[in-house]
């Protein structure tokens, strides 16, 4: 487990592999070799581990046609709670290897919270995969029975404020304000409640939030890109020339490596202020171009007529 948790998953993986040679009904090394092997993308294999689990669950299904004893803590040789993991990770494989068939893998996820109610991981595992499907209200509801078994994890008050961002900014902010109070040092999370202040228009709070994030992660590219956009909104030009000099270096830094580069493109983070920016590195301009063909196509082409620099835009 100290190799998993290091993200080590080829040595948790041959550790938990010699458990299995000894105890092959060992079900937290099958659950924690699955986990592995989802972190390496390897979702075949997740399949592979996890099938004695989701046989034995099948079997008893069908034995006890579809009731359960809650008094009884095993289902065959296995505890509910290794059922239950086994359930939703298995499902989580099968949306990568096929994401089209969401009944079936939500079923898992149901399965899981089903079979072992007390799993707070599991409803809120299940919540995410609700709100993916965009079945809001029970989604909200599945992060409150999640809340309800473990109120101290920030991380379902985070997933829970993020569900309400799109149609009612106040109650994200609500829970976005106890993900914090949960876990302080969590710089993702005051990155998540400056935002949401910033999209209401409380700059104060917004820049307060966005400076905690930032001394808890001084090299957080969202934090930074966050609180330039606050002081551009307010014209405080002064912090705004400050933050942008620093943000600029980590944006900089970042996009030499090609696959931090694609990682931001895709989290779509990335602000027009580097874009413009840009054109005074000549070593990054093609940066600049890259990420306005993907994101801002009308800015790009304002780019390619102001400067020289980007007259190879359209290759």
């Amino acid at each position: 487990k100290i190799y998993y948790e290091q993200k080590n998953f080829q040595n948790a993986l041959n550790y938990f592999d010699q458990v299995l040679q000894i105890n092959i009904n060992h079900g937290n090394s099958r659950i924690f070799s699955a986990a592995c092997f989802s972190e390496l993308k390897e979702y075949d294999k997740v399949i592979s581990i996890l099938q004695p689990l989701i046989e034995t669950y099948n079997d008893w299904i069908k034995i006890n046609n579809g009731k359960d004893d809650q008094a009884n803590l095993y289902i065959g040789k296995f505890h509910r709670s290794e059922i239950a993991n086994s359930l939703h990770i298995y499902g989580s494989a099968l949306s990568q290897i096929n994401s089209e068939n969401r009944n079936q893998i939500l079923g898992y996820y149901y399965a899981s919270v089903t079979v072992f109610p007390a799993c707070f991981v599991c409803w809120n595992n299940y919540a995410v995969l609700l709100s993916k499907y965009g079945r809001i209200d029970e989604a909200a509801e599945a992060y409150n029975r999640a809340i309800k078994l473990n109120a101290g994890t920030s991380t379902i008050y985070s997933n829970l404020a993020s569900i309400y961002t799109s149609f009612d900014t106040q109650q994200s902010l609500k829970f976005y304000r106890e993900a914090v109070v949960r876990e302080p040092n969590n710089a993702k999370n005051w990155i998540k409640l400056a935002d949401t202040h910033s999209y209401l228009k409380n700059w104060d709070a917004s820049l307060a939030a966005y400076k905690q994030a930032i001394y808890l992660a001084p090299e957080s590219l969202s934090a930074h890109t966050g609180i330039v956009k606050v002081y551009m909104y307010i014209c405080k030009w002064p912090q705004f020339l400050q933050y942008k000099k620093k943000t600029f270096e980590i944006f900089t830094n970042l996009i030499q490596n090609e696959t931090i580069w694609q990682n931001l493109l895709v989290q779509n983070i990335l602000s027009p202020i580097f874009a413009i920016e840009l054109h005074m590195s000549p070593n990054s301009t093609y940066y600049a171009a890259k990420y306005n063909a993907a994101y801002e196509e009308n800015q790009a082409k304002m780019l390619v007529q102001k400067w020289p620099l980007f007259e190879n835009y359209d290759k």
